[in-house]
């Protein structure tokens, strides 16, 4: 009895821990504005990605004289290209993978000294520092991801280029 008595503290001790230590990741990355940060990021990505799928779609367009009965057509086709170059991530599942990582990885001591950290002056200019950092390392990336814009821009132009054929749509000085 007694020895039953011992592991159920154990397991009641550590589940507790496991509640402390969640809170804690939680705090961690509110101060580090982690959901804020990403959000960004993604925000960012998306309006890049749109503005250069706009850029496509305008040559591409250029090339057409659009009935009005297939503009609906030709609208959904922007939606799925502009979807097709989109990265398909939200700010809660950044957020779960990297509370699930800072569980496995940090100690409830780590966690303290991490939260005192990023709640002091110097803490919150490296948040900073690193948000301006990790916003031109987006930029960089989303200027070498041409191949990923050419496959897309090959889908959409051969969807676009069916419509046109049955709408007779295309220009003459354009084959």
């Amino acid at each position: 009895m007694k020895s039953l008595v011992c592991i159920l503290t154990l397991l009641l001790a550590q589940t507790c821990l496991a509640d402390s230590k969640a809170d804690k990741v939680a705090t961690l990355l509110r101060v580090k504005h982690q959901r804020e940060y990403f959000q960004d990021l993604l925000n960012h990505t998306k309006a890049d990605y749109e503005a250069r799928a706009n850029t496509l779609m305008a040559a591409e367009q250029a090339k057409f004289s659009v009935k009005p009965e297939y503009e609906q057509q030709y609208e959904a086709i922007h939606a799925r290209f502009v979807a097709s170059i989109e990265t398909p991530m939200a700010a809660d599942a950044y957020i779960k993978v990297v509370s699930q990582y800072y569980l496995e990885h940090y100690s409830t001591a780590d966690l303290d000294g991490l939260i005192h950290f990023y709640s002091s002056a110097l803490g919150q200019k490296e948040r900073e520092v690193t948000h301006g950092a990790d916003m031109s390392m987006a930029l960089e990336f989303t200027g070498q991801s041409k191949a990923i814009d050419e496959a897309a821009m090959t889908a959409f132009t051969t969807d676009y280029h069916k419509i046109s054929a049955r709408c007779a749509c295309l220009k003459a000085d354009h084959p």
